[in-house]
Order: structure tokens, then C-alpha cells, then sequence
């Protein structure tokens, strides 16, 4: 040691006693380092700072390059100082990702991390160490080019570069090569490193182009004239960073038809480095895919899917743009990241899609492409390309709220509606079950899973698919038609004892025709010694049809109906195939209808009050409505307090023209009626009557600018005193028409699946002869009683005077609250009120 450092000094040219002085004075703290413990005297050897200036005449002597010395410096320092220390401020990494600072273009570009560690490679090839023997004298050796070297270096360099601007966000700035868009306002905008943009589209911005003929002719003739505006929304989307995420396109059809050309124009939006594309969605369902194949990257796609597809779960996410980790290359930490990359996708046919249950449907916008005769152009690309600049311009020209309308909406052209279901089918047994084989019931009835099960296994078995168990189809079908389940719970109290009701569905039952018994409960019947067996039930192909999943979703979410058209004078309703004769229905004599038109429900105009005997300021418009939900109960229809299974049926009108065989044909056959709402025109003479009364005729406008009860009810100028004026005005023949129009105008559109759900008894002809007895049992408390017998109505004491009944889409009924009480008066003439 003391030999050692003696040559060194000599060599040099230094006292040796004033080179252990400088250097904080004891020996390897001082020497090696430069800091000492008792001072700093590197700068009395190193004036410039540098590491290895010790040994630059050694490096001068043996021909060598001084700045590739790394002998008193560790080599990811070295590295770090050579690429980076003179070029700092245009270095930034940012979720463990390299960028560097473009001049030419004016962008943050992503440098990818085998690119640093090419760099790495390199540099240690040139790198060297010297070393020192006595045989030798001085000599340089190259230690570094080693992969535990070419690995420690890339950790350091990327720790060093890590800053805090990295978290500056501006996805609201869109960058040009001649500026920098704000989508919020529209403002023009000079480059700026402080940005931190990563890619730009290399095009000049200007706005409001009109879209290019070759292009429009592209897209006419690949995807159709009703896909133009669809195919422009998703162009937007795709440059816009303000337009909303959670949908992406599908491009489906066959081979040569145009998909991928139209793909690849998407992904070429903002140049090469920032697009990307892979085969199967598990590329990017790990942390580490998601950097590998996502890092830099505005646009992905998939422009090849076919068969059976998994890790669809991260996939939606990133549509939706949730955050999601990644994880670098020798980085055992992963950072959480909004990835802010739109998506799109093509394939030949329909994708079976693992867990499609989970949203595919909601997020996938399918675009078919037509069924034609391709001629393939092979200057099609090049054409497309001249025309990207305009084609840019006309996409972000489209109106926001149009876009992004277009976006969050399911599709409006009938030939994306229609793939949108076939996809929905593709694959999905359960799913292709209910819409062949089950429709909505008025029914509510009492179906069991096993039931369910049985009658899906033998449909599997006669289409070729491969049944599920019974437990994960009874959970799977709950996510296809949720209302229809009820979940297991316990029923009334009776005599003491409490029943546990199963699960259960409730308003569905099996297509007409579609299944049939043999077997089963004859040969048990026929032998009492023999076990019983279960009833073998075959599905009949030829009995399944589509459909069962629109009208599952009419059932219970209504489509909007149509306005009301104003009757002509002394005619029938118009339509466009012409004038169509008004009959009365047999029984109906105040009641319109038109030929095909199904029968609609008419009620006797009657009196506005509840109880004729009462005083008409005890009539009262109530705003609260209570609801129940029904249990299970007996057999027996006797009071309100028991329900069958099959002794419900809702306020709805039966098409009598769409059943085959009639209801309840043979013992082993299962059917459900067809639903139709009534569409019940206003009364004939309407128009002839002559209304001077200015408050009678505004009580009448606001009844047609309501579609439903609860509509009206809720109405500002819904007030309690103020129509009971007005009735107490109006005469009787006004009265009458008021209460007519109330009963077809309210109930003519199709809301009666908002209706309460009556005993069949209580619909009969012979209501007013029905009696049956409620009894209070708290009359003190004020407490809400329900009749747990029936559907969707309920009982409740009002201020201690009152009994209340209400039902969803009709107005509350009350009458006086005795201890006890019968319903006659409260049914004939609350039918006035709908």
C-alpha cells in the first residue's frame, strides 16, 4: 500500500506527504473518495470536478481516452454523466418509461427501454478500468461489459431521471405539427417542452374541412350510407382526449371487405410510434404487458380476432380508462397508470367471448361491413393517406354533443342493432335460451330454478350446446333478466308458523309449443310401488323463435310511445295507409277503437268522488305512493290476504290473434299470452263538446301533457283545493268528459307495465258485487299496514281519518278509516279514476 501510492505520487508529479494531508488525512477514506472525515481537499487535486482526474496523464501515456476511464467512479455514474449529464433537460422518464425531448418535432417521443439499454451495451464496450503491476506497470482492462453492469446502470439512469413534473397532466391539449390544439376551447397554442405531450399527429391543423369524396366513397361503399356518421364519431373519438371513453368499435365481416384498411387508417392517426396492435387481449391483462405493448401509445388494436377470447376483464377497464398497473423491465415495483388509449377491433365473425356477461355488449360498437362483391384497390392505402390531413379536420369538425351522443348510446342503425344481438348470442347458451324459448308473462306465477334448468338442458341438447350446471346457469340468468328473480325469503306468518320461500322467477314462462312432456309422473301414477322418475321434456326446434330478450326489456322498461294524434272531425284516426273506419268494441259502447287494434279496458264514466255519500272536499289527490312487494301465499283467492300461483294476472290486454291453439291446450303443454298495450283513442264526441269554462279546459291541458298517473299527480300545479274547485264548478256533462278523458287518455299509451298487478277476480264484470274486509289493527300509531296479499297495493292511515290505497300509475283512493270496512263503494267508483 504505502509502495503503491508512492509510484502514484511520483508519477504525478505530488509531495506525498501533502497528497494524505489534502485528503482529509486518513488513508482509503481519503484517497479513494476525496472526503475525508477531518476535511474536503478534492478540489485542490480535481479543479474541474472529475472523478478520474488522478489518472488522466496515465490514460494520456497509454494512448488511451481519458473520458472512457471508470476507474474511481462506479459504472452506472459513468454512464449516467456520458449520456445524459450534458443532455439532462431534455431526459425525463416518467412510470419507468424513457422520453426525450425531439427538436425536429416538438414532442416528448418515448424511447424504449432496449434502446437504453443498447446505449448501455455500447458504452461499456469503450469503458475500461485501469490497473497497476509490477510486471505490467499500468494497463487498462475492461470489466463492465457485463450484463449485472448493463442491468445496475439502467436502474440508476432511470431513478435519476425520474421527476416530479412527470405528473402534470394535459390531456386536455392535442398537438399539430404547426401547433397545439386546446379541445376545450378550441385555442391554437405554441410547442412547449413544459407540455410533456407524447405524441402528435403529423399533419397541419386546420379546421372545418369538409370530408374528402375518396374516403366518403370508402366508407359508402365498404360499410354503408348509414354508417357515415358512426364511422366519423369513432374518427373523433380517436383524436379527441375530451371525448368519452367506455366504447370502442368492432369491425365485422367478411375477409378483403374493408375492415382492416379502415383499421389501419385509425391506427396511423398519430404516426407509427403511436399506434400498437396484438393478437389476443391476455397480451395486455398483466402489469407487464400493459407496459410493453401500451408504454407511448395512443392507439391500439386488434386487428385479427377469431375463436374463443380471454382476458376481457383488464380490457374493459382500459376501454373505460380506469387505472390500471404496470410494471417495468427489473423494476419489482408497479405504478398505477390511466392509460388514456382508445381502442379498436376487427374480426370475420362474432367473438365468443369469455364472462360475456360482463359488459361486452355495452362497451362494443359493431360496424358490419356489406355483403358484396370486393374488388380490392391496391392504391386504396395511398389514396386514404393523401387525404388523412382533411379527413382529421372533417372528424373533429363534428358537433360535440352529436359525437358523444353517437358514443354513449347503443346503436340506432337496425344493422348494428342486429349484429349487436347476434353477438350477444354468439356462444352464450344461457342467453340464446331465454331469447328463443322464454317471454314475459302477466302472469306472475311461480317457476323454480330446476324447472328453468330442465327445460334449458333439453334446449342445449337439441342446438348443440354444451349445458351448464344448474347453479351457475341460475346465476348467470340472473344477470339477462334480473327482475324476474326473487330471491329466497321468508313468508307470512301463519298460525304462529313462518314458511321459507325459495328463489324463485316470477312473470316468464316458456314459449308456446316450445317444449313437452313424456313420461314422468303417468308412470308413477300408473304403479304405486314404482319410484318416482323425473318428466323427460324435449324442446321442439321448430317452436323457437327470436325475440325474447327485446321483449323481456319492453316488459319492463316501456319503449316511449308515440304522441297522441289530433282526431279529425267526424273521422277515423289517419295513418299513412290511409283512413281506417271507427267501431265501438262489443260492450265498450263510449269506447273507440280501429280495426286490428286490440281491446282496450273501458271504465263507466262516474262520479270524482270516492264516496258519493261523503263530502266532496273529502276527495284527495295524495302524491305518496306505497308500494309492496308480494309473498308467496296459499291457493286460495278468497281474501286479499292469499295469492296463487296462478292467480294474478296483470291490467294488460291479451292479442288473441298471436296465440296458437289457445291458452292451456294440452295438460303437458306450456304456453304464455302475448302481451299488447291497449292504445285507446279519445272518446268520438269529444271534440263536440263545447267547454266556456277557461278552468276546466286548463285542468283538461294538463291531463294531455301527462302520459301516466304518477306523472300527473306529480305536478306543480297538482293542487287539492284548486281541482276540487274546478269539479265543484263544472257540470256534469263536463265531469263526465273529464273523467273519460282521464280513462283513455292516461291509459291509451303503452305504460300498463306500470300498472298494479289485480286479482283476476277483481277485474271481472261483476266488481261492484265483490266485498271483502280489511281490518285495522293500530290505529293510533299512524303505522303504513299493507295488504301483503296483492301486488303493488298497499294501505296506510292518513291523519287517523283516512284508509289510502294506492298502486303504481293510479291515483290514490281513499275512504273513511272504520275499524271495519268494506271495498264495494271504494271499486265501483274509484274505476271513474282509472
Amino acid at each position: 500500500e504505502v509502495f503503491f501510492w508512492k509510484e502514484i505520487c511520483e508519477r504525478l508529479g505530488i509531495n506525498r506527504e501533502d497528497f494524505h494531508s489534502g485528503n482529509g488525512g486518513n488513508g482509503g477514506n481519503g484517497g479513494n473518495r476525496g472526503n475525508g472525515d477531518d476535511g474536503n481537499g478534492e478540489d485542490d487535486i480535481n479543479s474541474d470536478g472529475h472523478p478520474e482526474e488522478l489518472y488522466r496523464e496515465i490514460c494520456e501515456k497509454l494512448n488511451l481516452n481519458f473520458d472512457n476511464c471508470v476507474t474511481n467512479q462506479a459504472f452506472d455514474g459513468w454512464f449516467y454523466r456520458q449520456q445524459f449529464g450534458g443532455d439532462e433537460g431534455n431526459w425525463w422518464v416518467s412510470d419507468s418509461s424513457f422520453y426525450r425531448w425531439d427538436e425536429k418535432i416538438n414532442i416528448w417521443q418515448h424511447q424504449p427501454d432496449n434502446r437504453i439499454l443498447a446505449f448501455i451495451a455500447k458504452a461499456s464496450e469503450k469503458s475500461y478500468k485501469l490497473s497497476y503491476s509490477k510486471m505490467l506497470d499500468w494497463y487498462a482492462k475492461r470489466p463492465y461489459e457485463c450484463n449485472s453492469h448493463k442491468e445496475s446502470a439502467f436502474k440508476y439512469a432511470r431513478s435519476r431521471l425520474e421527476r416530479e413534473e412527470s405528473s402534470v397532466a394535459n390531456n386536455h391539449l392535442l398537438a399539430f405539427r404547426n401547433c397545439v390544439v386546446d379541445m376545450r376551447t378550441g385555442e391554437t397554442m405554441p410547442h412547449n417542452k413544459a407540455y410533456y405531450l407524447q405524441n402528435i399527429i403529423p399533419y397541419d391543423y386546420e379546421p372545418d374541412k369538409s370530408c374528402p369524396e375518396v374516403f366518403l366513397q370508402f366508407i359508402t361503399q365498404a360499410f354503408g350510407a348509414d354508417m357515415v356518421n358512426v364511422i366519423r364519431a369513432f374518427t373523433s373519438m380517436f383524436l379527441d382526449p375530451t371525448a368519452p371513453y367506455g366504447r370502442f368499435p368492432h369491425l365485422i365481416g367478411q375477409s378483403g371487405g374493408g375492415k382492416g384498411t379502415l383499421g389501419r387508417f385509425w391506427s396511423l392517426l398519430f404516426g407509427e410510434s403511436g399506434s400498437g396492435n396484438a393478437s389476443y387481449f391476455s397480451d395486455i391483462s398483466t402489469p407487464e404487458g400493459r407496459h410493453q405493448y401500451l408504454t407511448g401509445k395512443r392507439i391500439f388494436g386488434f386487428p385479427d380476432m377469431g375463436g374463443y377470447a380471454e382476458g376481457v376483464r383488464a380490457f374493459y377497464e382500459l376501454v373505460d380508462n380506469g387505472p390500471l398497473n404496470g410494471r417495468a423491465l427489473f423494476n419489482p415495483v408497479a405504478y398505477p397508470k390511466q392509460w388514456n388509449i382508445r381502442f379498436w377491433l376487427a374480426s370475420v365473425n362474432h367473438l365468443q367471448i369469455e364472462n360475456a356477461g360482463d359488459g361486452w355488449a355495452r362497451r362494443a360498437y359493431p360496424i358490419p361491413v356489406l355483403n358484396r362483391n370486393v374488388q380490392p384497390d391496391p392504391n386504396l392505402g395511398l389514396k386514404l393517406e393523401a387525404v388523412k390531413a382533411d379527413v382529421i379536420s372533417w372528424a373533429l369538425a363534428m358537433p360535440r354533443e352529436e359525437r358523444d351522443q353517437i358514443l354513449t348510446s347503443r346503436p340506432s342503425v337496425d344493422r348494428a342493432i342486429n349484429s349487436a344481438m347476434d353477438a350477444s348470442l354468439y356462444g352464450d347458451s344461457t342467453k340464446s335460451f331465454v331469447d328463443l324459448c322464454l317471454r314475459p308473462s302477466s302472469d306472475a306465477g311461480y317457476v323454480d330454478n330446476h324447472q328453468l334448468h330442465t327445460w334449458y338442458v333439453a334446449y342445449c341438447k337439441e342446438h348443440g350446446y354444451t349445458p351448464l350446471g344448474m347453479s351457475k346457469f341460475a346465476s348467470h340468468l340472473k344477470t339477462i333478466v334480473p327482475l324476474n328473480f326473487v330471491d329466497r325469503h321468508w313468508g307470512q306468518q301463519r298460525d304462529g308458523v313462518r314458511s321459507r320461500v325459495q328463489a324463485h322467477w316470477e312473470y316468464l314462462a316458456p314459449l308456446t309449443g316450445a317444449f313437452t312432456k313424456i313420461g314422468g309422473d303417468e308412470q308413477h301414477n300408473n304403479s304405486q310401488n314404482s319410484p318416482p322418475s323425473n318428466p323427460i321434456w324435449v324442446c321442439i326446434k321448430a317452436n323457437c323463435h327470436e325475440g325474447g330478450l327485446e321483449q323481456f326489456t319492453d316488459f319492463w322498461n316501456p319503449p316511449e310511445p308515440p304522441k297522441t294524434p289530433e282526431p279529425s272531425q267526424g273521422k277515423g284516426v289517419q295513418d299513412v295507409q290511409g283512413e281506417k273506419p271507427a267501431q265501438n268494441e262489443p260492450g265498450h259502447p263510449e269506447t273507440q277503437s280501429q280495426q286490428g287494434c286490440p281491446s282496450c279496458p273501458s271504465v263507466p264514466p262516474q262520479s270524482f268522488c270516492t264516496n258519493q255519500k261523503q263530502d266532496s272536499k273529502k276527495e284527495i289527490f295524495e302524491k305518496e305512493i306505497t308500494y309492496y312487494t308480494p309473498q308467496v301465499g296459499g291457493d286460495k283467492m278468497d281474501t286479499l290476504d292469499t295469492r296463487s300461483g296462478t292467480g294474478f294476472r296483470g291490467v294488460q290486454v291479451q292479442n288473441d290473434s298471436l296465440k296458437e291453439g289457445g291458452q292451456g291446450g294440452h295438460p303437458d303443454s306450456v304456453s304464455v299470452p302475448a302481451i299488447s298495450p291497449p292504445n285507446s283513442p279519445l272518446p268520438e264526441d269529444f271534440q263536440e263538446v263545447v267547454i266556456p269554462e277557461t278552468e276546466v279546459k286548463n285542468l283538461m291541458a294538463l291531463i294531455l301533457d301527462c302520459k301516466i298517473w304518477a306523472e300527473f299527480a306529480e305536478l306543480p300545479e297538482m293542487n287539492q283545493e284548486k281541482i276540487i274547485a274546478v269539479i265543484e264548478k263544472a257540470s256534469q256533462r263536463h265531469i263526465k268528459y273529464l273523467s273519460r278523458l282521464l280513462s283513455t287518455h292516461l291509459l291509451e299509451t303503452n305504460n300498463f307495465n306500470d300498472l298494479t298487478w289485480l286479482p283476476e277476480k277483481l277485474i271481472a264484470p261483476t266488481l261492484p258485487k265483490i266485498v271483502f274486509t280489511v281490518t285495522r289493527k293500530n290505529l293510533g300509531s299512524q303505522e303504513i299496514e299493507k295488504i301483503h296479499g296483492c301486488r303493488m297495493i298497499g294501505i296506510k292511515s292518513e291523519n287517523q281519518k283516512f284508509w289510502t290505497f294506492s298502486a303504481l300509475g293510479i291515483p290514490m283512493m281513499a275512504i273513511h278509516g272504520d275499524d271495519d270496512f268494506t271495498a264495494e263503494s271504494l271499486i265501483s267508483d274509484s274505476l271513474a279514476w282509472g
